[in-house]
């Protein structure tokens, strides 16, 4: 939940009812033993609103990285509890993948868990430090230090953090996208300029497939923008709900 401390914190001094949760197997969350495709995140969802019991009927929904896959699904799915989306880095069309053979040795019963978790600890910490636009904040190192106390102290975090990248499909939203396209609900889409994962590109494509779609690039932010770029997503955002 880290990542949307800004906005989040930002919205609700506008008085704009929010609700942030850490996906299964992701900060206190529980983390079941089942795959970890987009399907479960999206029962997910819908369970914890459904527990909640709010008295909303139209949502608006924010999605950054896998969780742009997720609400498009969720879109897709419960189409008459979305007003609009907020697309931020999202996947779920191209995006800079691991390679076959990574993903077929993390695969093997037993092997797979060992390499995750050495992979883990011993983080490339030159490929780390690309994700971000400052490398040497203070942000990344708070941020880098709540993500190793994460799986050091979470029993289930290693576990469905590998499930994610085994079974979830991170170029699965065409069926998705074809649905909301048709709704012509607005969308905004918001992309750092410089994202090493998913790249810029895909904004542009977001963009042309939503037709009633707003863009917001970010100049020179990286993956990790919502931490190291949260004013001008805030006023992007709040714009967009006006």
């Amino acid at each position: 939940m880290e990542m949307w401390q800004d906005v989040f914190q930002a919205l609700v001094k506008d008085n704009q009812p929010c609700l942030v949760y850490d996906l299964y197997g992701r900060g206190w969350s529980d983390s079941p033993h089942v795959p970890m495709n987009i399907d479960i995140f999206v029962c997910q969802l819908a369970e914890l609103l459904y527990a909640l019991n709010l008295p909303y009927k139209d949502y608006n929904l924010y999605g950054v990285s896998m969780g742009g896959a997720i609400i498009q699904r969720f879109t897709e799915l419960y189409p008459t509890k979305v007003k609009k989306l907020i697309l931020c880095c999202s996947a779920g069309i191209k995006l800079v993948k691991p390679s076959k053979i990574l993903l077929f040795i993390l695969s093997m019963p037993i092997i797979g868990p060992i390499a995750f978790k050495y992979s883990m600890q011993h983080t490339n910490e030159k490929r780390n430090r690309s994700e971000w636009a400052f490398p040497d904040s203070e942000k990344r190192q708070q941020y880098m230090k709540l993500f190793r106390s994460g799986w050091q102290q979470h029993p289930g975090y290693l576990r469905a953090l590998l499930s994610t990248v085994t079974n979830f499909d991170f170029e699965s939203s065409s069926k998705s996208i074809e649905f909301i396209a048709k709704l012509n609900i607005p969308i905004l889409i918001i992309w750092g300029e410089k994202d090493p994962l998913i790249p810029v590109e895909n904004a542009y494509r977001y963009h042309q497939l939503y037709k009633n779609s707003s863009l917001t690039i970010i100049p020179d932010a990286t993956h990790m923008l919502l931490i190291e770029h949260s004013k001008p997503i805030i006023d992007a955002i709040r714009a967009f709900l006006k």
